[in-house]
């Protein structure tokens, strides 16, 4: 498949006709499993789609939904080839969670769904992914309009702090401003984050005027961190304001004060980084009391093409991905060309004809019947694995 084809299911899904966004979405979730590098290699396109649907004041959560788990599936399918695409998919991220936080409440039924998508760009960090200034400043610009619940990405930062603290003591001075922003974010574990990297980092940024003249911008945000009921950010905030207005003859106190703040700090940023994680897990248990393992089943079957008066059986892989709640068949791996997609909404009854039978001259056979009046036959290669596929199907159906 090319991208050329990438770009007609976009265009699908961007339909007035439901039928065909539906299409454009099976074929793009099914392109992810398939062909993941193809969703790689048209992720700039993705993302103008995705600020397009982000930007009325009603979103579609759903049809961006379906994108992000496209998205999802490829970084799942290939952790170690998205290094590249990273700071394209924070920023996708981003535009979701601001148009959400500024269109939806929190307490609203239909929500983008943000955390499988942000949890797999996590874990693809435990994969080879590099945390570079890059990376670090798309995150920190997502870190200053917050995020949506359960869709955070400050356990990556926070489990990657030497390396933040390397990258913002070590940076051109033109980063300053976005890694000084979050210190004014919404999000106060994010807040938190931001002042302590900042003391830590000011044995080495006190001699640079440039840091210092950033950092006074938020000298309102840090009078007012200073005076908070959180107790925790009473030393670090008074360190900071000190630091804004200290003479050069005491950067050298600064520095030792900096040096005896990094344990402490350290300390305090891995207790707020287990209360997030426990308050995480505590939300996700009542709102899913028993998780679920999503699979892709697959298995090689023949499908009875017809053509006209004619009809013949031919060999397909087939492929069920119970996340996306679809069902396909290819052999090209190009469901335009040759092969079908289904999505569980589409079909109306699936059955087992029974062997011996003269509507079909093969055993161990499925009829799978679709709104549309199609009917597809596949056969199986036992009768234990196409009672198997039954269930399976029929499980997914019950859920819609």
């Amino acid at each position: 498949m090319s991208q050329k084809q990438l770009l007609q299911y976009l265009n699908f899904i961007c339909s007035p006709d439901e039928d065909t966004q539906r299409r454009g979405m099976t074929c793009l979730i099914s392109t992810s499993v398939l062909q993941p590098q193809i969703i790689l290699s048209g992720m700039n396109e993705i993302k103008l789609l995705i600020t397009s649907l982000c930007v009325s004041k009603s979103p579609k959560w759903g049809t961006i939904s379906s994108i992000l788990l496209a998205l999802t599936n490829t970084i799942k399918c290939v952790p170690d080839q998205i290094q590249d695409q990273m700071c394209t998919l924070i920023s996708i991220s981003k535009e979701i969670t601001y148009s959400f936080l500024h269109s939806t409440s929190l307490d609203h039924a239909f929500r983008p769904h943000l955390f499988p998508f942000v949890n797999a760009i996590s874990k693809a960090f435990q994969s080879g992914v590099t945390l570079n200034i890059e990376i670090f400043l798309k995150i920190s610009e997502h870190c200053s309009i917050g995020f949506a619940p359960f869709a955070s990405f400050l356990p990556v930062i926070t489990s990657n702090l030497k390396t933040v603290i390397n990258l913002i003591s070590s940076c051109d001075s033109q980063y300053y401003p976005k890694l000084a922003d979050p210190i004014e974010s919404p999000d106060i574990d994010v807040t938190f984050f931001y002042v302590s990297i900042w003391a830590i980092s000011m044995k080495t940024l006190i001699n640079r005027p440039s840091a210092i003249q950033i950092l006074m911008k938020h000298t309102k945000q840090l009078m007012e961190l200073s005076n908070c009921e959180d107790a925790m950010f009473h030393e670090p905030c008074q360190f900071l304001l000190f630091c804004c207005r200290a003479l050069q003859s005491q950067h050298e106190e600064i520095k030792q004060k900096s040096n005896l703040l990094l344990p402490i700090l350290m300390d305090r940023l891995k207790f707020r980084e287990n209360l997030v994680y426990k308050a995480i897990e505590s939300q996700m248990k009542e709102t899913q009391e028993k998780p679920k393992t999503f699979m892709v089943q697959r298995t090689v079957v023949e499908v009875l093409q017809k053509k006209g008066r004619n009809s013949k059986w031919k060999q397909f892989e087939l492929i069920l991905a119970d996340e996306a709640k679809i069902l396909l068949w290819t052999t090209h791996k190009n469901l335009l060309r040759e092969g079908v997609a289904l999505h569980m909404k589409d079909i109306t009854e699936v059955k087992i004809i029974p062997n011996n039978r003269k509507e079909v001259d093969r055993d161990n056979v499925i009829k799978i019947n679709t709104h549309k009046k199609e009917e597809y036959l596949i056969a199986f290669k036992t009768q234990q694995e196409t009672i198997q596929w039954q269930n399976l199907i029929h499980a997914l159906l019950a859920n819609i």
